[in-house]
């Protein structure tokens, strides 16, 4: 989950101490749709998991990640 924060913090360009799981794209300026993107690029290559297309349009606050996460 740390990792995961830590990617986030990073896409978003923001502290990590200020990222939770809670954060919705909806609230946060920055989680735009290229920034949708480059997350779950990341999140894919970081994890070596691969998210399905389909799925995408749904996840809207980091703990969506959570399910297709095995750490």
């Amino acid at each position: 989950m740390e990792k995961l924060l830590r990617i986030a913090a990073q896409v978003f360009r923001i502290p990590v101490e200020k990222v939770d799981l809670e954060m919705d794209k909806e609230n946060l300026e920055a989680w735009d749709s290229l920034a949708h993107l480059h997350l779950i690029a990341n999140i894919e290559e970081e994890f070596d998991i691969s998210i399905p297309m389909e799925d995408i349009p749904n996840i809207h606050i980091l703990a969506d990640f959570l399910q297709y996460i095995k750490e």
